[in-house]
């Protein structure tokens, strides 16, 4: 789950049993006992999760994989969207959910209980509404849409902050692309779109606890990191390194992209008609306008560009889908080669679900030394207690608490039971005595 995921776990299982608030949320009574590392709207929806589901550990689980098939839905109504005047290719929509799946981002990231996963589903919501807006005629007919798409864009900017505001350049990129609508048309509609978002954030700010969370959201993630003032995580001496790694994650698809291209190439048949190019070029600048401003901050990880990768898929599964769609029927004509097809995709899935079902209870290697260590102290320290810890690491805190309710306290020492970090040359505490034998990193020592 990542330690992010982890903690986030933890703050919306307070927000669920009464602890923290939606606009001050906490993470534990000693570390971040006022959370505004981020915007709150993931942890007040994870949070309804837990009110319903109990406090277990497959909740946010369950959560991530509803976020997960929420935005795989919302992908494939975006290809139907594309292609609302062809049902041939409007059929093929796993085809970009293949392209889409193929990126590790996307597979790594979706269960790890981040926010861009969360985020992602409503900018994917937001320009959904927003494209279907742009295609309407009179304008009378695209206000609905218009007010749930900027509505969609607020829940994004809540979610993870000025990284979600990128679908409101897409009323722009239509008619750039497209010119379904005459420039003044994309302005008014552009303008409806900016003004219902500034209008709510108004009203939004006129609650002093909103006004506090998200100002000081602002002072220490935006500004700070902009200014290069955090640099303990994810800093970089590139801004370009978002764009190599949109490089090197993108490389399976990539090469899916040449392999169906390929045969067509060789064959001399390969050509893209108008109405794809036009539309696998609007998903591109979709995700060009969701992963190239990220380069302003220094403060990067291949992770953000989690919620531009679906554009990115839907664009290469747009150039190629009349070429899978002649491939398809092709095998109609052939059933010999179909059914080994068939039967080969499914000792795929079954090899899929014996490696899957084989790491099941794994440890990962980042978490094999720590977390056997804190599920030992959490057998011994009694539950919801404090304790002293001259040891701070994300892992300690989130586990201990997540899974014990267990704070720790690194200024104070005076409670029963101290942590030491092995990794770390602390001699052994006066007037304690070791707790627990067999530890290797995180040791218990309880006062005598």
């Amino acid at each position: 789950m990542y330690n992010d995921g982890i903690w986030y776990a933890c703050i919306s299982k307070n927000l669920a049993n009464g602890i923290g608030s939606f606009w001050s949320p906490q993470l534990t009574s000693t570390i971040f006992p006022t959370f505004h590392e981020h915007p709150p709207l993931v942890f007040g929806i994870q949070s309804v999760f837990f009110s319903l589901f109990g406090n277990g550990i497959v909740v946010e689980r369950f959560y991530a994989f509803f976020i997960f098939l929420f935005s795989a839905w919302l992908v494939s109504r975006m290809w139907r969207q594309g292609f609302i005047d062809n049902p041939a290719l409007s059929s093929l929509w796993p085809l970009p959910i293949i392209f889409w799946l193929l990126n590790e981002v996307i597979y790594q990231f979706y269960p790890g209980n981040v926010l861009e996963p969360t985020m992602g589903a409503f900018t994917l919501l937001s320009i959904l509404s927003l494209w279907k807006a742009a295609e309407k005629i009179r304008f009378q007919s695209s206000i609905l849409f218009l007010v749930l798409g900027s509505l969609a864009v607020v829940a994004a900017t809540l979610s993870k902050g000025f990284v979600g505001l990128f679908p409101l350049a897409v009323v722009f990129l239509h008619w750039l692309v497209f010119r379904s609508m005459s420039f003044w048309q994309m302005m008014l509609r552009s303008a409806v779109v900016s003004t219902l978002l500034v209008v709510t954030y108004v009203l939004l700010l006129t609650d002093t606890g909103a006004l506090e969370s998200l100002g000081k959201y602002i002072d220490s993630q935006v500004l700070a990191s902009i200014n290069a003032e955090r640099t303990a995580y994810h800093h970089r001496d590139s801004h370009l390194y978002i764009l190599k790694r949109l490089f090197e994650v993108s490389i399976p698809s990539l090469l899916l992209l040449g392999l169906l291209l390929y045969p067509a190439f060789k064959q001399k048949a390969l050509a893209f008609n108008k109405e794809n190019t036009r539309l696998a070029t609007f998903y591109a600048l979709i995700g060009v306008s969701a992963s190239f401003p990220l380069m302003i901050s220094p403060k990067q990880s291949f992770y953000y560009l989690l919620p531009a990768i679906p554009f990115f898929a839907l664009a290469m599964a747009s150039l190629v889908a009349p070429i899978v769609h002649k491939y398809l029927q092709d095998l109609e004509d052939h059933p010999d080669r179909s059914r080994a097809i068939q039967k080969g995709l499914l000792a795929l899935l079954l090899v899929s679900v014996i490696f899957t079902m084989a790491k099941v209870g794994a440890i990962s290697n980042r978490d094999k030394v720590s977390l056997p260590d804190i599920e030992k102290i959490g057998a011994i320290v009694p539950h919801g207690s404090t304790v002293g810890a001259k040891a701070y690491t994300a892992q300690l805190v989130g586990y201990l608490y997540r899974n014990y309710e267990i704070n720790i306290d690194t200024n104070e020492f005076n409670y029963e039971y101290l942590i030491l970090d092995g990794d770390k040359a602390i001699s052994e505490p006066e007037n304690f005595s070791k707790a627990l034998e067999g530890t290797k990193r995180f040791h218990l020592y309880q006062r005598q």
